[in-house]
């Protein structure tokens, strides 16, 4: 077996190169970096300070010591200010000639510079004398001077320093061409040196990448063979190097795809087993993943759904019902976002009720779990429960509903006058109650009959809900006696409700089949709730002591429980 170096060994080899590489580069740069700078120093400090120091000779005998006489002369300086100058401009000749002196390395710098000392010799006497012409104020001697001596004394000094300036420049520019010729020739190998460890790292890398790419290659071929179905494959593992375990997790997953493929195999045999089970059940079926997405719908729940599509589709636009498979469970809720937060997390049974083209059904969901208790999906189950529903409905209404006039019942309405008297005191609002009786309702019953008597009552509760507000509470009591509940209703507005009513049941009548027609009055007693305390069987007795003192004071008539006898 070929054994390749590790991934880690060809790591350090290719970053130890690439470091000795920038380590020679850099010095190379540094080496002609110092090279270039040491140049330039030296151009500096021998040839550009000695021009400088050249230069202020210069200006002190061509500017300032004849540009000083002549406005002496004419009167543009006096005596004082030419002679402060003129004592300058000697300082300042002396200090730079000294220093370009000492600075002078060429010979012929030596050989101008022996030349220039008698002329400068000469020229500082002629400074002297004309220095001694200040300090006299002779203005005549100063006239004299300026037009016949100065010039020649200072000229010649001046011309010897033109011709050092000009042995500088020559010098500079001759010591410029050399350093630049070192700088192009630096820069040229430093072109060739990183040029050539480009290609070597070049040549390096490549050969790195083709080390790691032959086997990622290996590793595809297997891989794509493997998900093209074909997992009966040799996988040969060649190379000791790191890369090498990619080939080992194929021959892993190789294995474990082989054992999977038979247990699939197995598996799909036994859904196709409860395929056909829940096939066959009249209950209806849904399988969700665990993102909620339809993997299966029975026959029944297909069928269910199918007689359902018109108004279902109408309602839930965003559902394909020939494609169920797919869709998410959610959309069948009014709010599916309240659905997702509970079917999400669910890890335990959950009922509720759906409905589905007025249709009502009794939902139960259930989390399907593998082996290790993880959660694969839900199952649906939902059983049609209308009837069961109705029934429910209906015997309920029976039991709360007086059969006759289809008010609330005593118990019922003693039921509800309960809950809304907690609410009035948890809120602290008004509340009052109103019992009501027909008069001489026995006399109707003995004169028309007892069916004619029971027209009578339902014509009276039909008024009473015409009359009443929405949120008032009508019960039977029993007989010809009822009950109204005032919510958020004091004394005043509670009399006031029930003189409305006397007024609509004056106006009202029956009339029976033979067209005889049958008026009727009623008696009210009102009460109103006065403390915390007090209960509903409390104000009703209060009520009904009110109406008892309404039917002795000659019936069809109004009267409150707080008011004075």
């Amino acid at each position: 077996m070929h054994k390749s170096p590790t991934i880690k060994a060809q790591l350090i080899a290719v970053i130890s190169f690439l470091s000795l590489m920038l380590v020679f580069l850099g010095w190379l740069g540094v080496s002609n970096l110092n090279k270039t700078v040491h140049s330039i120093h030296a151009i500096y400090t021998e040839r550009v300070l000695p021009l400088e120091t050249l230069k202020v000779v210069s200006d002190m005998y061509a500017v300032n010591i004849v540009d000083t006489a002549h406005k002496t002369r004419n009167g543009n300086l006096n005596w004082a200010q030419s002679l402060s100058k003129i004592t300058e401009a000697e300082q300042k000749i002396q200090q730079n000639w000294n220093a370009y002196r000492i600075a002078a390395h060429l010979d012929e710098e030596k050989r101008l510079i022996t030349q220039a000392a008698p002329l400068m010799e000469s020229a500082n006497k002629s400074i002297a004398k004309l220095k001694a012409i200040v300090e006299q104020h002779d203005s005549k001697a100063l006239a004299y001077y300026t037009s016949y001596e100065l010039y020649p004394e200072i000229d010649p000094i001046t011309q010897k320093i033109s011709e050092l300036v000009a042995i500088q420049l020559v010098v500079a520019k001759s010591e410029y061409e050399s350093s630049n010729k070192i700088y192009q020739q630096s820069f040229c190998l430093s072109l060739v040196a990183i040029s050539t460890s480009i290609l070597l790292a070049t040549f390096i890398g490549v050969i790195f990448y083709r080390s790691i790419t032959h086997v990622i290659n290996q590793a595809h071929e297997y891989f794509m063979r493997m998900a093209s179905g074909n997992v009966h494959i040799d996988i040969e593992i060649n190379g000791q190097h790191e890369l090498s375990k990619i080939l080992e997790a194929a021959q892993s997953m190789k294995n474990k795809l082989v054992n999977d493929v038979t247990q699939a195999h197995e598996t799909a045999n036994e859904f196709a087993r409860i395929k056909v089970a829940l096939d066959n059940v009249s209950t209806n079926v849904m399988i969700t993943d665990n993102a909620r997405n339809i993997i299966y719908v029975n026959q029944s729940a297909t069928q269910t759904l199918k007689k359902a599509l018109p108004p279902l589709a109408q309602q839930h636009t965003g559902i394909q019902f020939d494609k169920l498979v797919g869709c998410n469970i959610d959309q069948f809720h009014q709010i599916p976002s309240e659905q997702a937060k509970i079917l999400a997390t669910l890890n335990k049974t959950y009922r509720t009720q759906i409905s589905i083209a007025n249709k009502a059904f009794r939902l139960t969901a259930n989390p399907v779990v593998n082996d290790t208790n993880n959660r694969l999906g839900i199952v649906v189950e939902w059983e049609d429960v209308t009837d069961r529903i109705a029934l429910q409905q209906k015997l309920e209404d029976q039991a709360q509903r007086d059969f006759l006039t289809g008010l609330a019942n005593r118990r019922y309405f003693i039921e509800l006058a309960e809950q809304e008297l907690l609410r009035t005191l948890r809120y602290k609002c008004d509340l009052s109650v109103l019992v009501l009786d027909l008069d001489y309702f026995k006399k109707i019953n003995d004169a028309y009959g007892h069916k004619a008597g029971d027209l009578v009552l339902q014509q009276f509760a039909r008024t009473c809900q015409v009359v009443l507000r929405e949120v008032d509470i009508i019960g039977r009591l029993g007989g010809e006696e009822f009950a109204v509940l005032l919510p958020k209703a004091a004394g005043a507005l509670a009399v006031e409700i029930a003189e409305r009513l006397l007024k609509a049941f004056q106006d009202d009548s029956v009339t029976l089949d033979n067209n005889e027609t049958i008026k009727f009055t009623a008696s009210i007693g009102v009460a109103t709730l006065s403390n915390e305390s007090q209960s509903i069987d409390e104000m009703l007795q209060e009520a009904d002591a009110a109406l008892y003192r309404a039917k002795h004071a000659g019936r069809n008539k109004v009267v409150a429980a707080f008011w004075r006898v």
